[in-house]
């Protein structure tokens, strides 16, 4: 083996070993992060990297903060039930908060008035299906009542959907997608 081949080898070798170092670090990153996350904070893997607010010390949002998202269930002015996550949206929260109540008071609330935050098919079957009223304002309800964005689907009796040129969806199951889109799709 001449000087120049060994030389390759050596640098091939070398190589590898930095490929090597950097999957093993994707690999514990991946770990951390979790499958339900897109992100953590590096210097507490519980909280979640976000854009908070405008405040002193930020600017209008532009750095990134440690933080979770508290949800707090309020009864007449009193706090009944609360989850603390670590998701970025409400729309994921809404649930676990319910559960929450139930956990502590063996009950579900019998209305519940939220935000556009939180208007989601899993959430309004969820509030069906536990005989919650529901003052949920959906995702869509500004652009509908003004005319500039009205809905494209709508939702028929057998859980089937409508587009605006009359095609329908049924929903079929796709289990071996991510497990962030696993569950239903329409097709």
């Amino acid at each position: 083996m001449d000087e120049h081949q060994k030389k390759m080898l050596v640098s091939q070798n070398l190589r590898l070993q930095k490929y090597f170092s950097k999957a093993m670090e994707y690999e514990e990153k991946e770990r951390i992060c979790g499958p339900d996350r897109n992100s953590y904070y590096k210097t507490n893997h519980d909280a979640t990297a976000m854009c908070l607010k405008e405040d002193y010390y930020s600017g209008l949002g532009s750095n990134m903060h440690a933080a979770y998202n508290a949800q707090v269930l309020v009864i007449k002015g009193f706090a009944c039930a609360y989850y603390v996550s670590h998701s970025r949206s409400d729309i994921n929260d809404l649930i676990p908060t319910l559960e929450a109540f139930f956990r502590i008071h063996h009950q579900y609330p019998k209305n519940l008035c939220a935000d556009s935050g939180y208007g989601s098919m899993n959430n309004y079957q969820y509030l069906e299906l536990h005989k919650i009223g529901n003052y949920v304002k959906y995702q869509s309800w500004d652009g509908n009542v003004s005319g500039k964005r009205p809905d494209q689907y709508h939702l028929n009796d057998d859980l089937s959907i409508t587009c605006m040129n009359g095609y329908i969806g049924k929903q079929v199951e796709l289990n071996n997608r991510h497990s962030k889109n696993a569950g239903r799709s329409f097709i």
